[in-house]
């Protein structure tokens, strides 16, 4: 379980950098609830995105195929899958946590060390509503996610 830092509570929030296929991605860690490695899969979800459930500490947790939901390359083949990360939301629809599968964890950063910047308006949809904007660190681009968001339109899409 990851709590407040030094850092958080001085007002500097934590992000978190993974990859999935290619692309990467971002996420507030008071979004967070853990990093875990791969687990077996049920396969029970009648959900779009999803790939099934997880059994954690006597509970199911759905975990979404992020590949999959994005389009970005071929949804995850069981055996090749290595960590999930495990968000958490308070209200809203669906569930109040989800895993979602990644390819690699690049990293936890302080937001003062990403440059941010917002959608252009134009660029902004009912498609991009997931995303909170795009980061950069050096020469990577990191699309960065809204994760109470992402969790609600994946949950919902059937």
């Amino acid at each position: 379980m990851i709590g407040r830092s030094q850092e958080q509570e001085a007002g500097q929030s934590l992000i978190t950098v993974f990859s999935a296929g290619e692309i990467k991605f971002a996420i507030r860690v008071e979004n967070l609830s853990e990093i875990i490695q791969f687990t077996d899969i049920t396969m029970d979800s009648d959900r779009k995105y999803m790939l099934g459930t997880v059994e954690l500490r006597g509970a199911k947790v759905p975990i979404l195929d992020l590949e999959k939901y994005f389009g970005i390359g071929a949804p995850h083949k069981i055996g090749s899958l290595r960590s999930m990360i495990i968000l958490k939301k308070s209200g809203g629809d669906g569930p109040g946590k989800m895993g979602m599968i990644v390819d690699r964890i690049e990293g936890v950063h302080r937001d003062n060390e990403l440059t941010f910047f917002s959608f252009p308006e134009i660029a902004q949809n009912n498609d991009t509503a997931v995303y909170q904007g795009m980061l950069l660190k050096k020469e990577d681009l990191i699309l960065f996610l809204d994760t109470p968001r992402l969790m609600e339109r994946a949950w919902a899409s059937r």
